[in-house]
């Protein structure tokens, strides 16, 4: 039968099957898709055409906005630039690896592995569409990816900027990531209806980003956060008494920046906004906070470093696991452990420095070490 294609023109197709009516109802399948202009892959399109067919119809349509947008990008400046003028069925395992190779040397393993990852799923998808028998990506496997090499502020560090930054016009979304661990994305999406300075609790049932995806309109999305844990909860947590105040005056600057935009604002009820009532911008966001840290002489970290830190704070402090866990919002408390929560330098050094003590002292001396310790 001739179907549609996902250009616009139409190509034949044939279909198999063990018995006439299994063909019967997958030739009824394809032509009705046909009458309801649904483009129907060919078996002899390239890798590009695949991908653009895959990312429209299937990725745009049954997911995320932000998924989409991720996978586009990776489609756009990876795959079809090294693997989009291949055959789709002409694929190989070979030039899988070889494209693995390539990024590895040019891009390193995070960005190589955010790419197999699409190419994984839009060879599934294929297989679905009868154009594959099997998927050569997922017989690669994906590069191992190292843990980011960084370290959050200490605790003095903590404080400095708690006690310094009091007068930013942010200070309360740092707040939010510094002492309860909130992602960007939570803070940029938190509304006033989640939050009950009378109860002292805060719910988070969203994340906020600002997508652009090239030949498209700019979007703000609200999404479900990451993982399992806000859901477990339904993303009610404990409000600390020390963030009632900076919301009370976040709430009166807002009402200033209302009067400010007159009739250009437009109301969303997001508690951190742009001048006329927009969704907060993720880099003026970042860009705010590197700022006031090279004004204040504070070591530069990254803003999602504040909600590292936040789960050390909470471990220093006595929390246990399973708290810290609901606070930080992770699916398992190992997560929250083992990632999330980094011993201070420091206080490595202080045990250390008693183990050489124990060791160094005489043998008159060890009742007095022992007593120390």
């Amino acid at each position: 039968m001739y179907v549609l294609q996902p250009d616009g023109g139409s190509k034949p197709k044939w279909v198999y099957s063990r018995s006439y009516d299994e063909c019967i109802r997958k030739r009824d399948a394809l032509l009705g898709k046909t009458r309801d202009n649904i483009p129907v892959a060919a078996r002899d399109m390239k890798v590009s055409e695949w991908l653009d067919y895959w990312l429209e119809n299937i990725i745009l349509m049954e997911h995320p906005y932000t998924t989409f947008a991720g996978y586009e990008q990776c489609v756009r400046l990876h795959l079809k630039p090294r693997l989009g003028t291949k055959r789709l069925n002409g694929l190989s395992i070979a030039d899988v690896r070889a494209f693995k190779s390539a990024m590895l040397k040019a891009k390193g393993a995070s960005t190589t592995k955010r790419a197999l990852v699409p190419l994984r799923s839009a060879l599934t998808a294929a297989m679905k569409e009868d154009l594959l028998t099997r998927n050569v990506a997922q017989l690669v496997d994906l590069p191992e990816v190292e843990a980011g090499d960084y370290e959050p502020w200490s605790h003095r560090e903590a404080v400095a900027f708690f006690r310094a930054a009091r007068t930013h016009w942010l200070y309360a979304g740092f707040l939010f990531s510094l002492v309860m661990g909130l992602r960007r994305g939570e803070v940029r999406g938190l509304r006033w209806s989640d939050v009950d300075l009378e109860s002292r609790t805060l719910r988070v049932r969203q994340q906020s980003q600002r997508i652009k995806v090239p030949g498209r309109s700019i979007v703000d999305v609200d999404y479900k956060p990451k993982g399992k844990g806000r859901k477990k909860h339904k993303g009610l947590i404990g409000l600390p008494e020390v963030l009632i105040a900076p919301l009370q005056e976040q709430r009166e600057r807002q009402k200033w920046q209302r009067l400010r935009a007159g009739t250009t604002w437009v109301e969303n009820g997001y508690v951190f906004t742009g001048d006329r009532g927009q969704p907060m911008n993720k880099d003026a966001l970042a860009g705010a906070f590197k700022r006031l840290c090279e004004k204040l002489g504070l070591r530069i970290i990254r803003l999602h470093d504040l909600r590292h830190g936040a789960s050390s704070l909470l471990a220093d402090t006595g929390a246990k696991p399973h708290e810290a866990q609901a606070i930080m919002g992770h699916s398992h408390v190992d997560t929250t452990m083992s990632v999330y929560t980094h011993a201070a330098l420091q206080a490595q050094r202080d045990a250390l420095d008693r183990v050489g003590a124990l060791l160094e002292a005489d043998g008159t001396d060890t009742a007095a070490v022992d007593r120390d310790l």
